[in-house]
Formats: C-alpha cells, sequence, structure tokens
C-alpha cells in the first residue's frame, strides 16, 4: 500500500487497504462482507476499498486510476453474476484490453453464492 502514490475515484474516497479478513466489509457503503478470501488469501496483496455506489459508473467512463512508483499486477474479482459472458464491459473483452481470465479461486461474498471469476493484467 505504501508504494501506491495516488489514487483518483470520483467521490476520492477510494483507499488501499491490505487484504481484509473474512468478516470484513467488501464496500463502504454496503453490508456485504467477504466470507472467504479464496486464492486472494495470505497473499500480501493490497484491496481497494471504495463505494459500491461506483458501480454505477457507465463502463464507458473511467471508475478509478491509479499511479504507482513500482510495477503492479491489478487483478479484478468479478462476482458469478459480474462475470458471465453477458454481464462483462466491452473494454473488459476487447482484443488488446491486456486483461486475461486467469484459473484463481476468487472471493465468496454475503450476497454469493459462489466465487466468481478473476482476471488480471
Amino acid at each position: 500500500a505504501e508504494k501506491v502514490r495516488e489514487m483518483f475515484a470520483p467521490d476520492k474516497s477510494i483507499e488501499v487497504r491490505r487484504i481484509p479478513e473474512p468478516g470484513n466489509h467488501v464496500f463502504k457503503d454496503s453490508p456485504e462482507v467477504f466470507d472467504e478470501l479464496g486464492d486472494f488469501k495470505d497473499s500480501g496483496m493490497c484491496f481497494l476499498f471504495a463505494a459500491k455506489a461506483e458501480m454505477d459508473i457507465p463502463c464507458s467512463e473511467v471508475m478509478w486510476s491509479c499511479e504507482t512508483d513500482v510495477p503492479v499486477t491489478v487483478y479484478l474479482d468479478l462476482t458469478p453474476s459480474e462475470g458471465t459472458d453477458d454481464d462483462l464491459p466491452p473494454w473488459l473483452l476487447a482484443e488488446h484490453s491486456g486483461w486475461t481470465l486467469i484459473d484463481f479461486v476468487g472471493t465468496l461474498r454475503s450476497q454469493s453464492s459462489s466465487p466468481g471469476v478473476v482476471y488480471k493484467q
């Protein structure tokens, strides 16, 4: 988290944190919690803690941008409903987007029945 220079979000409320424990909130403005952390557990990765309301930003607009002092890998942990082909945003599926679907167990959240899919870039 200390290597992230700056995060940009519409409401400036995004926080970079260490991967949380089960039972911690997924979003700042939602009662949804992590039940299991999948392959993120004990990974030493960071987590972007933001508002669920930001999910309403159209996929044609930038939700967040990040500047770091070191190279980073970004993971998108999608719920089962978000990870369906019909629901994925075009920018994620674009041929030269740089995003790759990986064999990684995502998180299990209180409002999901199973872990979703994980992409990385």
